[in-house]
């Protein structure tokens, strides 16, 4: 864990020359507990989680830029850490934006070796996914996400993943967030237990941002997630610090 936190605080605090081609920015966010995808991760351990996220962007041309972007979480109490590493295309058009990512899961807690990639019916240490996403324009900022795993799958198991979004601006300082998301088919990767879609994660953030200086601020957000399939709901409260 320290080893990997150093490496994304190393990165994001040299004095990297952001251009017309190049930028980066970086955040780190701590959540009182972390419900991925609908997924309590901690298995009610509850406990807060620091999150520090790098994203660093090249710009081909005004429609076009490829990412690399590093999330994780770990939890400060309970045990449960994640580290995703993805590689990102975007394309923008008039109509908004199309990206393709492919996403390496990696998850330190299970203590497995960081080089022991294997295609093994879930026994390696990375799982890979492919995503696609949507944003549309400013005027209509609705978004959209599907992605599934391709590598190290357990077999048998589905992990198709769909997510709708849409975020409301109230005015530079609020905005609410609304979303609503499943998986098809038995899956423990989303504790899925029948062969249909199911409602995973849906619900709602409240945000309120914080201007500290030109380049930081600090968003606060109250969450409500709720997973109809489990019949289990969650909230929580998020503090954001982001440097750009």
């Amino acid at each position: 864990m320290k080893i990997i936190l150093l490496f994304q605080f190393i990165i994001s605090t040299a004095l990297l020359a952001q251009d017309d081609k190049f930028n980066y920015d970086f955040n780190a966010t701590l959540t009182s507990r972390f419900i991925g995808r609908g997924v309590d991760c901690s298995k009610q351990n509850f406990g807060p989680h620091i999150q520090p996220t790098l994203n660093l962007n090249y710009k081909l041309d005004d429609s076009n830029i490829l990412s690399l972007s590093t999330w994780s979480t770990w939890g400060l109490i309970n045990e449960y850490s994640e580290l995703n590493i993805s590689a990102i295309y975007a394309y923008s058009f008039k109509f908004g934006e199309i990206s393709l990512a492919i996403t390496d899961y990696y998850f330190p807690y299970l203590k497995m070796p960081f080089l022991k990639i294997q295609n093994n019916n879930g026994e390696g240490s990375h799982t890979f996914d492919a995503a696609i996403s949507y944003l549309g324009p400013e005027s209509f900022p609705i978004n959209f996400t599907a992605s599934n795993n391709f590598y190290n799958n357990i077999e048998g198991e589905k992990t198709f993943y769909s997510e709708i979004g849409f975020p409301l601006e109230i005015n530079d300082k609020i905005s609410v967030d609304t979303f609503i998301g499943g998986a098809l088919g038995k899956s423990s990767w989303y504790e899925v237990e029948s062969n249909k879609f199911e409602i995973i994660h849906t619900g709602f953030s409240f945000n309120y941002k914080i201007k500290l200086m030109d380049n930081f601020s600090l968003p606060v957000s109250l969450w409500f997630i709720a997973n109809p399939h489990q019949n289990k709901n969650y909230t929580g409260v998020s503090f954001s610090f982001t440097y750009n």
